[in-house]
């Protein structure tokens, strides 16, 4: 048997984890030793609805947490830990400096994860919630 192995990934909204990883993940979804932790900042409720979603802007975030959980159910690779912080969509930049860090440090120094996944300094579009949870996810790893 291999050595156990471990990823967090910590991103801002329910389908930024698809960005880069879930494909990645997803080859591990039959490796008994592997752990995969799951961080998602906000429920992205304040996001635009596509055309054929039946959700209204009361119901996206709920819509998008579902969706989120489908979509690992498809990958065939469930996250062992899911958390959500519930912050709110478009507002981490305004989170009080260090409560982000803080509740991400918490969570890495629990599961103790050999990878972290998240976004770089440019939060790879320039949201500025992917900017701030990039910067307190690399403080916490720090």
């Amino acid at each position: 048997m291999s050595e156990p192995h471990s990823i967090a990934v910590i991103v801002a909204h329910p389908d930024d984890d698809a960005y880069g990883c879930a494909g990645s993940i997803a080859l591990h979804e039959t490796d008994p030793g592997f752990k995969f932790i799951l961080v998602i900042a906000t429920d992205g409720g304040a996001g635009l609805i596509a055309d054929g979603i039946p959700a209204t802007p009361e119901t996206l975030g709920a819509w998008r947490r579902g969706e989120s959980v489908r979509a690992w159910q498809a990958h065939g690779r469930m996250p062992d830990r899911h958390v959500w912080l519930d912050y709110a969509d478009g507002g981490l930049h305004l989170v009080e400096p260090g409560e982000l860090e803080d509740r991400v440090r918490r969570i890495l120094l629990e599961e103790r994860p050999q990878v972290v996944a998240t976004f770089g300094p440019d939060g790879i579009t320039g949201h500025r919630d992917h900017i701030a949870i990039g910067r307190a996810a690399d403080a916490a790893f720090h």
